[in-house]
């Protein structure tokens, strides 16, 4: 779910200046007005590929799959570990 929000925020993000561009056709906007626009879409559209790069797309989720693989092995190999403890006070 957080993976498919992510990818319609920047969806959206990479649409909206062809969008605000045909709007831009009917109602030209002041020079002024424009160039606050491009700053504005220039600021969404960064914040929606850092979204997606650093928390959302595949990379951190390959890195949360690796983690957690690291940590099973772990819990395997203590386990592990506990049982040779536990066996040897039994004796």
């Amino acid at each position: 779910p957080r993976a498919a929000a992510a990818r319609a925020r920047l969806g959206a993000a990479q649409a909206l200046p062809a969008a605000l561009a045909a709007a831009d056709t009917e109602a030209p906007l002041p020079p002024r007005a424009r160039e606050d626009q491009r700053g504005q879409l220039t600021l969404l559209l960064h914040h929606a590929r850092a979204e997606w790069d650093e928390r959302s797309g595949p990379v951190p989720l390959a890195l949360l799959r690796a983690r957690l693989a690291g940590l099973l092995v772990e819990i395997e190999a203590l386990t592990v570990e506990l049982a040779k403890i536990t066996d040897e006070r039994v004796y």
